[in-house]
């Protein structure tokens, strides 16, 4: 959600380059979902932090699985999220 977000409001990607970009990335990932726990945690990490509480949650699911999480979010990667050219 958070990619098709950015793509088309920020980028203004049109829907059919943005389908084709997440076809891409999807196929290539593996796709998991938060839990209780991860919940918890990411309620831990924005308070510490005062996150956006969906940048927490991301944050603590990533960690749940010893992901590296790929973003251009500035937030995300002050707190371990890498560049995507970091991991291309």
């Amino acid at each position: 959600m958070e990619l098709r977000s950015v793509l088309s409001k920020k980028k203004q990607f049109e829907r059919n380059r943005i389908d084709r970009i997440e076809n891409r990335i999807t196929a290539r990932t593996t796709v998991t979902f938060p839990d209780a726990s991860d919940m918890l945690e990411a309620n831990r990490l924005q308070s510490e932090t005062l996150l956006y509480p969906m940048d927490a949650l991301v944050l603590a699911a990533a960690e749940a699985v010893d992901a590296t999480l790929v973003s251009f979010d500035s937030e995300l990667l002050d707190h371990g999220a890498k560049q995507p050219a970091d991991v291309v």
